[in-house]
């Protein structure tokens, strides 16, 4: 993710699209989103948000990545 995601500044958007049983779209886009090297613990970052959804995501933005076997968030 990491290499997908460095480049060209502000060149990459992830958009997340949720749809329900009944065809309503949710959908999210947060914009300039990178994954930072493992060096940084992976943690994620970007400059905008869009869509129909709560901003969910703005309590993981920069913070490291955790797994079961290596907590980094101190939880």
């Amino acid at each position: 993710m990491h290499q997908l995601t460095t480049g060209q500044p502000g060149s990459r958007t992830l958009r997340i699209e949720l749809t329900l049983w009944n065809a309503t779209v949710f959908w999210a886009e947060l914009r300039s989103f990178r994954v930072g090297p493992e060096a940084d613990k992976y943690r994620i970052d970007w400059t905008g948000y869009s869509g129909n959804l709560d901003d969910s995501m703005y309590i993981h933005r920069s913070k490291p990545f955790s797994t079961r076997d290596v907590n980094n968030c101190a939880c």
